[in-house]
Protein backbone atom coordinates (compact mmCIF):
# COMPACT_ATOMS: atom_id res chain seq x y z
CA UNK A 1 0.00 0.00 0.00
CA UNK A 2 1.12 3.33 -0.75
CA UNK A 3 1.35 6.17 1.60
CA UNK A 4 -1.50 7.77 0.13
CA UNK A 5 -3.43 4.61 0.85
CA UNK A 6 -4.39 4.30 -3.14
CA UNK A 7 -2.90 0.72 -3.19
CA UNK A 8 -1.30 -1.06 -5.66
CA UNK A 9 -1.06 1.27 -8.88
CA UNK A 10 -0.97 -0.51 -12.39
CA UNK A 11 1.26 -0.54 -14.54
CA UNK A 12 2.19 2.08 -16.79
CA UNK A 13 1.72 1.06 -20.96
CA UNK A 14 5.41 1.50 -21.48
CA UNK A 15 6.20 -0.97 -18.85
CA UNK A 16 4.17 -3.41 -19.67
CA UNK A 17 5.21 -3.85 -23.01
CA UNK A 18 8.87 -4.02 -22.23
CA UNK A 19 7.78 -7.23 -19.94
CA UNK A 20 5.73 -8.51 -22.26
CA UNK A 21 8.51 -8.28 -25.09
CA UNK A 22 11.19 -9.66 -22.25
CA UNK A 23 9.20 -12.52 -21.76
CA UNK A 24 8.51 -13.48 -25.46
CA UNK A 25 11.92 -12.85 -26.04
CA UNK A 26 13.05 -15.04 -23.42
CA UNK A 27 10.14 -18.11 -24.03
CA UNK A 28 11.46 -17.55 -27.87
CA UNK A 29 15.35 -18.35 -27.42
CA UNK A 30 15.20 -20.91 -24.65
CA UNK A 31 12.77 -23.21 -26.71
CA UNK A 32 13.73 -26.31 -27.93
CA UNK A 33 12.35 -28.21 -31.32
CA UNK A 34 9.92 -30.23 -29.77
CA UNK A 35 8.59 -33.20 -31.61
CA UNK A 36 5.60 -35.39 -31.79
CA UNK A 37 6.26 -39.13 -31.16
CA UNK A 38 5.45 -40.68 -35.27
CA UNK A 39 5.51 -43.90 -37.39
CA UNK A 40 8.82 -42.87 -39.28
CA UNK A 41 10.72 -45.83 -40.90
CA UNK A 42 13.34 -43.97 -43.00
CA UNK A 43 15.79 -40.61 -42.42
CA UNK A 44 14.41 -38.91 -45.43
CA UNK A 45 11.33 -38.77 -43.66
CA UNK A 46 12.74 -38.26 -39.97
CA UNK A 47 14.42 -34.74 -42.32
CA UNK A 48 10.90 -34.24 -44.19
CA UNK A 49 8.96 -34.08 -41.00
CA UNK A 50 11.66 -31.89 -39.04
CA UNK A 51 11.52 -29.68 -41.84
CA UNK A 52 7.87 -29.53 -41.88
CA UNK A 53 7.96 -28.94 -38.55
CA UNK A 54 10.04 -25.72 -38.28
CA UNK A 55 8.64 -24.24 -40.92
CA UNK A 56 5.18 -24.67 -39.18
CA UNK A 57 6.73 -23.43 -36.34
CA UNK A 58 7.15 -19.83 -37.68
CA UNK A 59 3.96 -18.89 -38.56
CA UNK A 60 2.28 -19.17 -35.13
CA UNK A 61 5.19 -16.81 -33.66
CA UNK A 62 4.98 -14.51 -37.13
CA UNK A 63 1.31 -14.10 -36.30
CA UNK A 64 1.76 -13.65 -32.36
CA UNK A 65 4.57 -11.24 -33.39
CA UNK A 66 1.93 -9.23 -35.73
CA UNK A 67 -0.98 -9.09 -33.52
CA UNK A 68 1.38 -7.26 -30.72
CA UNK A 69 2.72 -4.77 -33.23
CA UNK A 70 -0.92 -3.91 -34.75
CA UNK A 71 -2.32 -3.54 -31.26
CA UNK A 72 0.69 -1.48 -30.18
CA UNK A 73 0.14 1.04 -33.65
CA UNK A 74 -3.50 1.27 -32.73
CA UNK A 75 -2.29 2.25 -28.84
CA UNK A 76 0.02 4.99 -30.78
CA UNK A 77 -2.72 6.22 -33.19
CA UNK A 78 -5.72 6.13 -30.01
CA UNK A 79 -4.19 7.18 -27.24
CA UNK A 80 -0.55 8.87 -28.70
CA UNK A 81 -3.51 10.91 -30.86
CA UNK A 82 -0.67 10.86 -33.37
CA UNK A 83 -2.42 8.27 -36.17
CA UNK A 84 -0.06 9.27 -39.38
CA UNK A 85 3.07 8.09 -37.85
CA UNK A 86 1.14 4.86 -36.77
CA UNK A 87 -0.16 4.17 -39.74
CA UNK A 88 3.19 4.65 -41.36
CA UNK A 89 4.95 2.95 -38.61
CA UNK A 90 2.52 0.02 -39.07
CA UNK A 91 2.75 -0.32 -42.85
CA UNK A 92 6.38 -0.05 -42.40
CA UNK A 93 6.05 -2.38 -39.65
CA UNK A 94 5.10 -4.96 -41.32
CA UNK A 95 6.77 -5.12 -44.57
CA UNK A 96 9.65 -5.40 -42.27
CA UNK A 97 8.36 -7.92 -40.11
CA UNK A 98 7.71 -9.96 -43.41
CA UNK A 99 11.13 -9.41 -44.86
CA UNK A 100 12.77 -10.06 -41.76
CA UNK A 101 11.03 -14.16 -41.76
CA UNK A 102 11.54 -14.47 -45.64
CA UNK A 103 15.52 -13.58 -44.96
CA UNK A 104 15.53 -15.54 -41.48
CA UNK A 105 13.69 -18.46 -43.50
CA UNK A 106 14.46 -22.34 -42.20
CA UNK A 107 17.57 -24.02 -43.29
CA UNK A 108 17.10 -26.90 -46.03
CA UNK A 109 19.61 -28.93 -44.59
CA UNK A 110 18.19 -29.69 -41.48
Amino acid sequence: MHRDGSGVRWMTAPAASLLVLAVAVILWTTSEDRMAVTGIDTRAELLAHRRTFASFERLPLFAAMHIAFTLSCLALAFLGNVPVIALLLGVGGTFALIAGFVVTGTNSGS
